[in-house]
Parts: C-alpha cells; sequence; structure tokens
C-alpha cells in the first residue's frame, strides 16, 4: 500500500471516530471474572430516573429492551437467578454555551459626503442546550456488588418521532455496553 493512501485511510478513521456523538467510559472490578457469568436479570432496587425520565414510561421500555438486546447479543441470557443484576439511570443535563465576544466598529460614507453611517456590534450569542447522561451498572448476582458501570453522555432526544427515540435509544446503550464484558478480565 502507497504511503500517501494509508495516511489518508487513517486520517479518515481518526475523523469518522470523532464524530460519534455518545462519548463512553468504563470502570470495572479488575478481580472479577466475566468469562464464568453467563446470565442476567433486572436489580429492581437499583433502578433510577431524575425528573422528567422517572413519568416516560415510553422512554424506560425503550432503554430496558435496548439493555436486553444488547446482552443477548452478548451471549447473556435472561434468567430468574442469575450472576448479573442490571440497572441503568438516565438523565439530562442543561448546558448554556456561549459564543465568543467579537466587538466590532464600522464607519462608511456615501459619495460625495452625503450619506454615512456608524455601527458597533457586540457579537455575543448564549444558546442552550441538553446533555443526556446514561449509567449502566452491573451487579454481581450473589452479593450485589458494583463490578462493571458504564456511562454515556450525547445529545439529548427530545422532539423526534418514536422511531428516531427508539434509534437513538438503541445507539446510546450499544455504545455504553460496547466496551462490556470488559476484555482484560483475569
Amino acid at each position: 500500500m502507497k504511503p500517501h493512501t494509508l495516511t489518508f485511510l487513517l486520517f479518515s478513521i481518526l475523523f469518522l471516530s470523532g464524530c460519534a456523538t455518545t462519548r463512553v467510559t468504563q470502570d470495572y472490578d479488575t478481580s472479577f471474572h466475566f468469562k464464568f457469568t453467563s446470565s442476567f436479570n433486572w436489580d429492581s432496587e437499583k433502578h433510577e430516573a431524575s425528573d422528567r425520565e422517572s413519568e416516560n414510561q415510553l422512554l424506560d421500555k425503550r432503554f430496558r429492551n435496548a439493555i436486553e438486546n444488547s446482552m443477548f447479543s452478548r451471549g447473556f441470557s435472561l434468567k430468574e437467578h442469575p450472576d448479573l443484576l442490571v440497572s441503568y439511570s438516565y438523565s439530562t443535563i442543561q448546558r448554556l454555551e456561549t459564543d465568543p465576544f467579537y466587538p466590532s466598529f464600522g464607519y462608511g460614507y456615501g459619495w460625495f459626503g452625503r450619506h454615512g453611517g456608524i455601527s458597533l456590534h457586540s457579537g455575543s450569542g448564549i444558546r442552550q442546550y441538553s446533555i443526556g447522561k446514561l449509567v449502566i451498572s452491573i451487579f454481581y448476582g450473589n452479593t450485589h456488588d458494583l463490578v462493571w458501570q458504564g456511562v454515556g453522555t450525547g445529545d439529548v432526544f427530545s422532539s423526534s418521532s418514536p422511531e428516531t427515540i427508539t434509534a437513538e435509544v438503541n445507539a446510546m446503550v450499544e455504545s455504553v455496553l460496547g466496551q462490556f464484558p470488559p476484555l482484560r478480565s483475569p
């Protein structure tokens, strides 16, 4: 492969990976043996939601379905007495973004000095936006000890169609659970 083709390919991959809308982090118990687990169920004591999400049963159902489908695709089965217990919380965070302050001054005049003008512009703007935060926690079924936690933050899906919201929930859950189970399991 030619060097400039390889360089172009690497920059393309880096650019596309930077376009991901969900930023994800994870933490886990390095002494826990994930390879010996094969089942999960919901931890009814741990589910939390905040403000308007606690009242939205449709959004709760979407998150639960997405998490279950993601766990199924990783080879886990849903059992009454599981190896792992799963919970999640979803909340929104309000943020403000301001544009930089760029003051400007302008002066102009017309033909033969008959028309003129002065303008001043401050150029700052403020925008309010919301960020969604999804936390998926996985506990060991026998002891209820936290063994893995993934956190994803991204743009809020508030005024879309139900199909779009479902697709965005699925993508966010898949981004977070994409790191589960951890590869460095003993």
